[in-house]
C-alpha cells in the first residue's frame, strides 16, 4: 500500500518508509492512497 504526505500528494512512499520516517520531509503526515472497504461479514466477526 502506498502513502502520501498530506502537505504534498506527489510525495509517495511505501508502508515501511512511512512507519520508519514517521513524518514526511515536508513535515506532513502520511496518509494511505486508498482505504480498503471492509466486508459486512468481516464486521460481523468483530462483534463476536
Amino acid at each position: 500500500m502506498k502513502y502520501y504526505s498530506l502537505n504534498n500528494k506527489n510525495h509517495q512512499v511505501s508502508f515501511e518508509e512511512a512507519v520508519i520516517n514517521g513524518l514526511a520531509p515536508d513535515r506532513g503526515l502520511y496518509f494511505p492512497m486508498e482505504i480498503p472497504k471492509l466486508s459486512p461479514s468481516f464486521l460481523i466477526l468483530l462483534k463476536v
